[in-house]
């Protein structure tokens, strides 16, 4: 397996009204080499920010009855993450999607971590 291949994680923020295999909205870390524990970081790619904002932003306006300005409002949001296995040298650009990695030569894993991020925001 080390020789075939290097891992990194994708990670998405869970939207029921999007598949995961096709959500663009994701964030791939770099490449490192198979081991069996490893601790991999990663920032949150631009598309998968700016997603999450919005839809952070759209949240606020659902809330009934609105809250009175200035009202702090906790947001949590979950976050997805999947480890994935990409043929050694390959370029992860070429990753849009989770279901790019199976058309690549890649492997997901079956198991799925989460985490929660939460957001205080102001009632506007």
């Amino acid at each position: 397996m080390q020789q075939k291949f290097d891992m990194a994680i994708v990670c998405g923020f869970a939207d029921p009204k999007a598949d995961m295999m096709k959500d663009t909205r994701i964030t791939i870390s770099q490449l490192f080499t198979v081991q069996p524990a490893v601790r991999i970081a990663t920032t949150f790619s631009k598309s998968m920010a700016d997603a999450l904002s919005a839809d952070q932003d759209l949240i606020l306006t659902k809330i009934q009855p609105p809250p009175k300005h200035g009202t702090p409002i906790q947001e949590t949001n979950q976050i997805w993450i999947k480890i994935i296995l990409v043929p050694k040298g390959f370029d992860t650009l070429n990753i849009h999607k989770l279901s790019d990695v199976p058309s690549n030569g890649g492997r997901i894993s079956d198991g799925l971590a989460a985490v929660n991020i939460m957001k205080v925001a102001t009632a506007k």
